[in-house]
């Protein structure tokens, strides 16, 4: 006999008061999975960009067309209370890009730099070298990124660009020559 035969209904209840239990208990942790998952902050940028360059935040590296905004600030609206969600969560890329995105340079340096190293961090630095017209920083940081992670799609848009940006300019990459 595989099962022994309950010979009494407190064994019953027993046993459907543990199955209730476990019923209620998974059902718990597959709420509190979800709600960990929904604190995640929520990013909504507009439906075009100011700025060429790629950052790599999933938040921020899709498409988006690009469209110079005339004669305005020029820099996109992120809520504070975004930006407080991203530096709770300790999304420093994130972080980074909506400053970076509002004008504000200076911070988007700053949450980089609290970053360990990584391909991802060079390009993101790569990207704000571009947005403040530093070409050789841009390079220097780009092929740092390509160096360790060749298939980094925003380190190799925001290479091309800063490409293509010089030879309309110059003709040839010659400010690149050490």
């Amino acid at each position: 006999m595989i099962f022994p035969v309950l010979r009494s209904r407190s064994h019953v209840w027993l046993i459907r008061s543990e199955i209730s239990l476990a019923i209620v208990g998974l059902s718990l942790l597959v709420l509190a999975c979800g709600a960990r998952e929904e604190a995640r902050p929520r990013v909504v940028l507009a439906e075009t960009r100011g700025i060429e360059a790629r950052f790599t935040s999933a938040d921020f590296d899709r498409y988006r067309p690009y469209r110079v905004h005339r004669g305005g600030g020029g820099g996109e609206v992120v809520p504070l209370a975004v930006l407080v969600e991203l530096e709770r969560a300790g999304d420093g890329r994130a972080l980074a890009a909506a400053h970076a995105m509002s004008g504000e340079i200076h911070r988007a340096r700053g949450a980089l730099e609290a970053l360990a190293a990584t391909p991802e961090r060079d390009s993101d630095r790569a990207a704000l070298a571009l947005i403040t017209g530093d070409p050789r920083e841009s390079l220097r940081w780009s092929d740092r990124a390509l160096a360790s992670a060749p298939g980094l799609a925003p380190a190799r848009w925001n290479r091309a660009w800063l490409a293509r940006q010089t030879r309309r300019s110059s003709g040839e990459l010659a400010w690149a020559a050490p």
